[in-house]
């Protein structure tokens, strides 16, 4: 056999003996939606901990619904949760990410594969292809053991290092760092902008910001700290005797948060036209106060462009209630579903299935006529069916409703709760009719939805996923119409009934007639605990399960899925003319508001018995 078939042979061989990347059975859901397809941005993620699942740690391969590998940086592992940093080349308005086993890819956690700009100061000087610096008399740096070093002794002397890369404020730039600092007096500013190579006196470091960034002074007291266009410093203090801390510092629509070791620390929330903008550099500033040394060290500084985007990370498992290893809990498809056990399915017989509540196999309703159960419609069923030939039927056994029952309508049983006096579904609606069949209109393009005057019924994004979590979200026409919503015995609540249930959590009666954001922790009452953006779930205390399922626009977009839910009342604003009560809940706030708003938004409905 000559060399080219030996060569030929082996490397069909190893084809063959390749093992195929397989998706992770109990790994994680996630789920990305984003309001525009986004070019080489960075998705951060927080997971169930990596250790879970089963498998070797570099051997997770990430995919995305098109099936290419995307690069991922595995950040900190606490002892409930992992993080990542996943980057696209190109994220779509929906993606999915798949978590595979691949023996053999052996991933590298590279993060310059990943971040924007990144310095481990593993390297013994100062990398001057990434950085410039600047300094005075008795200020200085080093690098050592994998630190930067920067130390000042002079008062009001400084000491710079600043990116030799800019970035425009006007893209989502997120920073990541791990430092410490001396419990001394003098100022730290570590932020993207302005200010870094002029001394204190000269309006150097925070003095000169325009921008965004991490501060400190003269006790520890760090800082989140941002200034546009040299307006007014907006700020907030978010802890003391921070001598040791991983920080990240990114923006979520208008609010700048930072979160400590993944916690968050603080939030500042500012108008659109308060955004920093301009083309800055990265940059470290350090000065001295009263003689004393102020010295800083900085384990290693991340800057991405952080994706405009909302992810869902949920539960997997099997989804079929009839399987043995059915999960309740799980919101997407994970471990292969089984249905061999005995007792349980793999008793049944075709046309049977397995009733775990009675514990018998059950014949389908499609198989009503096999009335002795054997699965098979024979000649003992027709005996049977003649056997009772001319008996009296017996009226059926009215059954009363009790709040807490499941409500069944249209062909959906909705869970009910009793909340004080009122029995409320328990979810959102999802039908798409009246009460007496007639078909609410559906589909419209945005054009026609921001152009009708009727009812109208739309799912978020056109997306049949998000019917399951969220139901569906109506018009105000379609509310007000006279066929009804909701069924025989239940209506949809006016702005009188949601007050009764704000008194019901505690909210206090002054506060209840307030238009905006009224009341306390009422808002984490009736949020579910799950689903909501950014941790902002709540607690469910009543089970109301409010989700986030956004609203459509009059214009006929969708917005707001995961940070938002809105719910129509029956009533009309007493204050602006053709506009309706509604109720709104946030990611990011624990109580209600109380608006106004046309008669086009898209909103869910709940329905309250008479």
């Amino acid at each position: 056999m000559n060399r080219f078939f030996l060569l030929l042979f082996g490397a069909v061989s190893l084809v063959a003996h390749a093992q195929v990347p397989e998706v992770i059975s109990n790994a994680p859901c996630v789920n990305i939606a984003a309001n525009s397809v986004q070019n080489d941005v960075v998705v951060r993620l927080i997971l169930p901990p990596l250790s879970e699942l089963n498998v070797q740690i570099e051997n997770i391969q990430l995919t995305n619904s098109s099936g290419e590998i995307l690069p991922y940086f595995n950040g900190q592992n606490w002892a409930d949760s992992s993080e990542i940093y996943v980057r696209f080349d190109t994220l779509v308005n929906e993606e999915t990410i798949f978590f595979l086993n691949a023996p053999g890819y052996n991933h590298s956690n590279e993060p310059l594969d990943v971040f924007d700009f990144f310095d481990s100061f593993d390297s013994p000087s100062l990398d001057e292809t990434l950085w410039s610096s600047s300094s005075q008399n008795g200020a200085s740096f080093n690098l050592s053991n994998g630190e930067l070093i920067m130390n000042v002794t002079q008062t009001d002397n400084y000491c710079s290092i600043y990116s030799n890369e800019t970035f425009n404020l006007d893209q989502n730039w997120a920073i990541l760092l791990q430092s410490r600092t001396e419990d001394n007096r003098g100022h730290v500013c570590m932020a993207l902008g302005s200010g870094y190579d002029d001394e204190r006196l000269n309006n150097g470091g925070s003095n000169q910001l325009n921008g965004y960034g991490l501060g400190e002074g003269h006790n520890d007291d760090w800082i989140a700290l941002l200034r546009s266009d040299g307006n007014e410093f907006v700020t907030e203090y978010f802890g003391e005797d921070l001598t040791y801390s991983l920080l990240h510092a990114s923006w979520t629509d208008n609010t700048f948060n930072i979160l400590e070791f993944g916690e968050l620390a603080s939030t500042l929330e500012v108008d659109a036209d308060e955004k920093p903008s301009g083309t800055y550099p990265f940059f470290i500033w350090l000065n001295g106060w009263d003689s004393n040394n102020r010295t800083l060290w900085l384990d290693f500084v991340a800057i991405y462009h952080a994706a405009e985007a909302f992810t869902q990370v949920t539960l997997p498992g099997c989804m079929d209630s009839e399987a043995c290893n059915y999960n309740a809990l799980a919101e997407c498809e994970g471990e292969a579903c089984d249905y061999t056990c005995c007792p349980g399915p793999g008793c049944c017989s075709v046309g049977m299935f397995w009733d775990y509540e009675l514990e018998q196999c059950m014949n389908y309703e499609t198989c009503q006529e096999d009335l002795d159960g054997d699965g098979v419609i024979g000649i003992n069923d027709l005996m049977e069916l003649l056997s009772s030939f001319g008996t009296m039927c017996e009226e059926p056994e009215t059954v009363e409703f009790t709040c807490g029952d499941p409500m069944n309508y249209h062909g959906y049983d909705y869970a009910t709760v009793q909340i004080g006096e009122q029995c409320w579904f328990a979810e959102n609606l999802r039908g798409e009719s009246y009460s007496d069949g007639e078909a609410i209109p559906t589909d419209l393009s945005d054009s026609e939805w921001a152009g009708t005057a009727e009812g109208a019924v739309s799912v978020y994004d056109g997306d049949m996923a998000n019917l399951s979590a969220y139901g569906r979200l109506y018009n105000w026409y379609a509310v007000e119409d006279s066929r009804g919503l909701c069924p025989s015995g239940w209506h949809i609540p006016s702005d009188g009934e949601f007050i009764m249930l704000e008194l019901e959590l505690g909210m206090s009666e002054d506060e209840t007639n307030g238009l905006g954001w009224r009341g306390t922790n009422q808002g984490i009452q009736l949020k579910s605990n799950f689903g909501w953006w950014a941790g902002g779930n709540g607690d469910d205390s009543i089970g109301f399960t409010a989700l986030p399922g956004g609203n459509r626009l009059p214009s006929g977009g969708y917005n707001a899925a995961l940070t938002d839910g809105n719910w129509w009342t029956s009533s009309s604003s007493e204050s602006q003319d053709g506009q309706r009560m509604e109720r709104n809940l946030d990611y990011n706030r624990d109580n209600i508001a109380r608006g106004n708003q046309p008669s086009n938004f898209g909103f869910s409905v709940r329905c309250i018995k008479d």
